[in-house]
């Protein structure tokens, strides 16, 4: 169920969308919940954030033109505006054909460049989150792939906290494990355990679903978190492990974290779905 204060959010912005035909993707603490299925557990937030696909600066003014009647105080150069009902602050980041170079949002009058990579993908992937089908929701392995490099551009803490999250309940079918080749074998090795298998689905996701650029700025940033200090690491667990000992905290989350790299740099050995 959704939340009420989101819910006319959402509402507006798809009545918004729909006058300048374009689409917004929700991503943020409200995004980490919803793709999950559940929003028991939401993350408490002061905003609301939203990608949009969008081809010229032009259609970003042409969006806020139109948002006057149900948002207020807008700030195109900061991109944000707020719903004048519920008093929440909507932050928007542009992507698409807009990005220069893809993957990369240069802001207008400012220095300012934000990382857009794997938005664009996450449109295609999405699932609508009210009827018009104009705001769309990121599926699990999308929320990651865009949280863990947004911890990657502004490093807040938050963004670590949400990728383990969705790592310790990415949904998946436990009967297809066992027609999955490369995991019966690393069973049989060693290399995996049961306990792996969340995990490493959620690294075939991401393989299976996003293009090799954005992969490599996936990877990149794992590889960079596996080098970052053991207070950050250790981030991205479920909040149950964080009570075992330090040393074991710690091991836990390199776990997760190598085996999330491998399965997103290892090739699916075998398709299930057929």
């Amino acid at each position: 169920m959704m939340d009420p204060t989101l819910k006319e959010v959402v509402d507006d912005l798809a009545c918004v969308a729909a006058k300048v035909d374009a689409r917004l993707l929700l991503v943020g603490a409200y995004a980490r919940d919803l793709c999950l299925g559940t929003q028991e557990e939401a993350r408490k937030t002061s905003d609301v954030d939203f990608a949009m696909q969008l081809e010229s600066w032009a259609k970003v003014d042409a969006f806020f033109a139109e948002s006057a009647d149900t948002f207020r105080d807008p700030n195109r150069a900061e991109l944000l505006l707020y719903h004048r009902a519920t008093g929440t602050k909507v932050d928007v980041v542009p992507c698409g054909r807009i990005e220069s170079p893809p993957g990369t949002l240069a802001l207008r009058d400012s220095t300012r460049r934000l990382n857009t990579a794997g938005l664009a993908e996450c449109f295609e992937l999405g699932r609508p989150l009210e009827p018009s089908g104009r705001i769309l929701l990121p599926p699990p392995a999308g929320f990651i792939v865009l949280k863990l490099l947004a911890f990657t551009d502004r490093r807040e803490h938050r963004d670590l906290r949400d990728v383990g999250h969705v790592l310790h309940r990415f949904p998946f079918d436990a009967d297809e494990i066992w027609g999955d080749t490369a995991v019966m074998s690393a069973f049989e090795d060693g290399t995996l355990t049961h306990d792996d298998v969340r995990f490493w689905r959620a690294g075939c996701e991401i393989a299976r679903c996003f293009t090799q650029q954005t992969i490599a700025q996936v990877v990149q940033a794992l590889d960079k978190l596996r080098n970052e200090t053991a207070a950050l690491r250790v981030l991205v667990l479920d909040g149950s492990i964080e009570r075992i000992d330090s040393s074991a905290r710690l091991a836990t989350a390199d776990r997760v974290l190598h085996v999330l790299r491998r399965a997103v740099t290892e090739p699916v050995a075998a398709e299930t779905d057929g």
